[in-house]
């Protein structure tokens, strides 16, 4: 019981210190996964997938900035690549939705996506800098909270009539779980990897997920890959392999003083000898 009561206090003492800054970072990752499952009533499974990445630029763009990562040029022109196949792959949807009747839906669901890929990568930069110098478990457990709650107003109010057409069977049913288990494993796993590498290194990994995602939609939904898809799938695998030419072993970056350490501290003039694998701090 005495136990309890300490985890207890160090719940509420985390709650009072950075409760709003965790209700901001839990109803960002919620729009974001909104807003992406949104985008594929719009658009198909490879565009979505393909430019999801929009999410490196993003990443590397805000540790640039807010952990004081420093890049190599070679980062950059892998960017570039990037944004240029995510230009071609929208402006490919928006010719060939127009030919369909389809260009505004799937213009609409290209863009939810870009916009559901910019608030991931504002989420993975807070959740790299949460796991390296406060805890894993705050983390995930202030997610958990936060996100469970608002995730479940936005569902009463934007989504229940969807819902209650649902039309229940084992199959459907299937399909929930399986993706909830999937959606489990990645936020479970995601910030013991973080915590050893990077949000940058994480999301160039993420990337093989297209892959896979083009072959489903080729054997299971029947699509006809187009040119440009398979060009923007070789841009991602360019793009990132030029991103990780210059990740040290162990996917860090050069940092500048004060930055975020991949031992967990904040060097900002002090040593500080906090470890997250402690659990949550008061």
């Amino acid at each position: 019981s005495c136990l309890t009561l300490c985890e207890i206090e160090n719940l509420l003492a985390i709650l009072k210190r950075r409760w709003w800054k965790y209700m901001i970072l839990g109803m960002i990752d919620i729009e974001a996964n909104y807003l992406v499952i949104k985008a594929y009533q719009y658009t198909t499974l490879t565009s979505v997938q393909l430019l999801d990445c929009f999410v490196i630029p993003v990443v590397l763009l805000l540790s640039w900035f807010f952990l004081l990562v420093r890049y190599k040029v070679v980062h950059f022109v892998g960017v570039g690549v990037c944004l240029l196949g995510m230009g071609c792959m929208v402006g490919a949807d928006v010719l060939v939705g127009r030919q369909q009747g389809l260009g505004d839906n799937k213009l609409l669901g290209d863009l939810l996506v870009l916009a559901g890929a910019t608030l991931y990568g504002i989420s993975n930069v807070c959740e790299e800098f949460i796991v390296k110098n406060l805890s894993r478990v705050e983390f995930l457990g202030m997610m958990g909270l936060f996100g469970s709650f608002f995730s479940g107003i936005q569902l009463a109010i934007m989504e229940h009539k969807q819902l209650l057409r649902v039309q229940w069977d084992w199959q459907i049913g299937l399909l929930y779980v399986g993706f909830s288990a999937c959606m489990f494993g990645l936020y479970s796993f995601m910030p013991v990897v973080m915590k050893r590498t990077s949000a940058t290194a994480v999301n160039l990994s993420l990337l093989t997920a297209d892959l896979y995602s083009l072959f489903c939609g080729l054997f299971l939904f029947q699509y006809k890959v187009r040119l440009v898809s398979w060009s923007r799938w070789a841009g991602s695998v360019c793009s990132a392999a030029l991103t990780e030419l210059g990740v040290k072993p162990g996917g860090h970056h050069d940092r500048l003083p004060g930055a975020v350490c991949g031992d967990g501290a904040l060097l900002s003039g002090t040593s500080a000898d906090r470890d997250s694998d402690r659990g949550p701090l008061p």
